[in-house]
């Protein structure tokens, strides 16, 4: 019979063994699980959420989710605006509302032919000025941020947004911007709540949203060491999803994770 002190090295020298093999590689059964699945997800512009879901409220005047995505879709909760009216004192009415005014004045982008011309070299036409996809780059999800898209306006948003698509793509923006002396400011699912996406309202400089949308991939699945390799636009929910089909799931559960991407959950730790 091996003594304790002997049965304790064993266990160690095999868990450095294990530490080894996860870091060098291997052994490994590396397989990539393909793109990630398609749910139908496309989030709304103007507020939290995706544009095949909304809370309205019914004839009954009852609070009702439109759509077909959650469990609780096309549920009737009758309890839900009493409860609001008795907790807040408030005197909830449906037809007591504050219509959006989304979208406001938006400013216009800066980036001239020049600075365009060059960034569609690197990204071909994998970018865009149009003005609500520029707004929805340049704020979070803030109260104050979302009040003022919808009833005020950002002073300062990026001029454009490009959509990288590998790896070199994004080395040589970066390469771009210093020659060019340009902002970038990586987007992945704007769920932020710290105002990182908004823009100094007095920089002059040609600001560039760089997002990660195109990079969404699991790019292998080590099931032997249990690791994968994830880009930085994959985004929370399909992650998820994609891991289930082989076993597997991640242990961060952000309560964005349906909108927000790994490289946002690393960038705010």
């Amino acid at each position: 019979m091996p003594t304790e002190e002997e049965t304790v090295c064993k266990m160690n020298a095999r868990n450095r063994r294990i530490v080894f093999q996860a870091l060098s590689g291997g052994p490994s059964q590396r397989f990539d699980p393909g793109d990630p699945p398609d749910d139908g997800g496309e989030p709304r512009l103007d507020v939290w959420g995706f544009k095949d879901s909304r809370f309205t409220i019914d004839a009954a005047n009852n609070v009702v989710l439109e759509g077909t995505r959650y469990p609780l879709s096309g549920q009737e909760l009758p309890a839900f605006l009493p409860w609001l009216r008795s907790t807040f004192q408030a005197d909830i009415k449906a037809e007591d509302i504050h219509p959006s005014l989304y979208p406001t004045r938006i400013p216009e982008s800066c980036a001239s032919e020049e600075i365009l011309r060059a960034l569609r070299a690197v990204v071909g036409e994998h970018l865009t000025i149009e003005p609500e996809q520029r707004l929805r780059r340049g704020h979070g999800h803030t109260q104050a941020e979302m009040y003022a898209i919808k009833y005020g306006h950002l002073e300062r948003i990026p001029d454009v947004v490009v959509f990288p698509g590998s790896e070199n793509e994004v080395i040589a923006l970066v390469k771009l911007a210093e020659e060019r002396s340009l902002v970038l400011r990586p987007y992945g699912g704007g769920t932020c709540v710290n105002e990182a996406l908004r823009c100094p309202a007095e920089e002059e400089r040609t600001i560039v949203a760089v997002d990660m949308g195109r990079m969404n991939r699991i790019r292998w699945i080590d099931p032997v060491n249990r690791m994968a390799c994830l880009q930085a636009g994959a985004v929370g929910r399909l992650v998820v999803a994609q891991l289930a089909e082989h076993g597997f799931t991640i242990g961060h559960e952000p309560d964005s994770i349906e909108f927000s991407t790994v490289g946002g959950w690393i960038a705010t730790h």
